[in-house]
């Protein structure tokens, strides 16, 4: 649930400001096996957490005619009943500028270009004691765009690490692509 604190606040005669915050519920999805580490598998092989979490996230736009800079992040706590394993919390945080260029009246294209950091805790065994080679950070640098068609939103965009530690230096990230497509209402 999100809720706009500033919906296009005026800062000075062109630029607006926009601010919203909002909390979520991580439910416990996907199959989680206690017993993956008395397997010899790592305990990231579950594909859920098997716990429920808490997030908190907020996003800023400060616009300037069609150029801006968008602000967010991002702040996951993973809860576990004392006595389980419990996986580390995590943090996101992405800054990018942009530029909206208008092909017609239904057409929008907005290339972005910036950086993001992420930072996740290192696990906790069952008995307390930090799980090896857990946790980590990383901070990126991101280019992408978006296309945006009426109310139908596509785009795109590539992470490439600048600098990380991740598990001890056992994981090295690589360059991360995603894409997105939504529906604006």
């Amino acid at each position: 649930m999100s809720y706009a604190l500033l919906d296009q606040k005026p800062l000075g005669k062109k630029a607006t400001l926009y601010v919203e915050a909002g909390l979520g519920v991580k439910a416990p999805t996907g199959a989680y096996d206690e017993n993956l580490l008395n397997k010899n598998l790592p305990e990231n092989f579950n594909t859920g957490l098997g716990a429920w979490g808490g997030i908190f996230q907020t996003n800023i736009g400060i616009n300037l005619k069609n150029s801006g800079v968008a602000l967010s992040g991002n702040y996951q706590s993973n809860w576990i009943p004392e006595g389980k394993y419990q996986f580390g919390d995590q943090w996101s945080g992405q800054a990018y500028a942009f530029h909206q260029f208008f092909a017609g009246a239904r057409l929008k294209v907005t290339p972005y270009a910036g950086g993001a950091a992420e930072w996740v805790a290192q696990d906790r065994q069952a008995d307390g004691k930090y799980a090896p080679a857990t946790g980590g950070s990383g901070v990126f640098a991101a280019v992408g765009c978006n296309l945006q068609v009426g109310n139908w939103l596509f785009g795109g965009s590539f992470l490439t690490p600048i600098k990380q530690q991740y598990s001890n230096d056992e994981v090295k990230a690589k360059g991360r692509f995603s894409l997105q497509f939504a529906r604006i209402f």
